[in-house]
């Protein structure tokens, strides 16, 4: 029997490629080599510790400042040492974001991004499924019919404007910052979404540091 020491260092989690993803050294023998281009065009290989997806209680949901923009933040069980990060630019974020009003933080979540490209497309879909008691949560703010068409969506949820075949680059660009204003207000400065009294204990990470922004995700 032994004693674990308490580390206060934060084990951040990043999402790539439909995948979890942690930085690792190249002599870690879960590490795998992946190769990417930069922005800037430049070849680059890094050692990462992958998984599908990760199960468990969230505890905490917050966006944090980086150097490379807000970051999406997601607390899971121990979050002493243990966050999630996003980009609160990407697809993954606003996936997670319009799913999570629809989650009981009282039971166990799993959480598994997706990326692939559709057959007969030639842009790949980017997004975080999560399921609780066995069901795949759908956006919180969409109303289906019968056949699992969407018939309208609640609570005054943003959706485009005239004929969206019409649309431009620019015209998705502003629909887009609608949504994220929307699920900042609603969703992320709201949780956990219940009252003051029945909110469980959040502990929030005492380090002072910020999301690691060399995580090239």
């Amino acid at each position: 029997m032994g004693l674990i020491e308490r580390s206060d260092k934060i084990d951040y989690w990043g999402i790539s490629q439909g995948a979890l993803r942690k930085k690792a050294d190249e002599d870690d023998p879960k590490a795998i080599k992946r190769e990417y281009t930069t922005k800037k065009g430049e070849k680059k290989v890094i050692w990462e510790i992958v998984c599908d997806g990760i199960s468990g209680y969230i505890r905490d949901v917050e966006l944090r400042d980086g150097d490379f923009g807000e970051q999406l933040m997601v607390y899971i069980d121990d979050v002493d040492n243990f966050a999630l990060q996003m980009s609160w630019d990407s697809s993954e974020a606003m996936s997670f974001a319009e799913k999570l009003k629809g989650i009981d933080i009282s039971k166990e979540v799993e959480i598994k991004p997706y990326y692939f490209t559709p057959k007969g497309r030639t842009k790949a879909i980017r997004g975080v499924s999560v399921y609780q008691d066995g069901n795949k949560l759908d956006n919180y703010f969409v109303k289906r019919d019968a056949d699992g068409r969407v018939v309208g969506h609640i609570e005054d949820f943003p959706t485009p404007d005239g004929d969206t075949d019409e649309y431009d680059t620019e015209d998705w660009k502003m629909y887009f910052m609608q949504q994220k204003k929307f699920l900042r207000k609603h969703v992320i400065e709201k949780f956990p979404f219940i009252d003051v009294d029945e909110k469980p204990k959040v502990v929030k990470p005492e380090v002072d540091d910020k999301p690691k922004d060399d995580l090239p995700f």
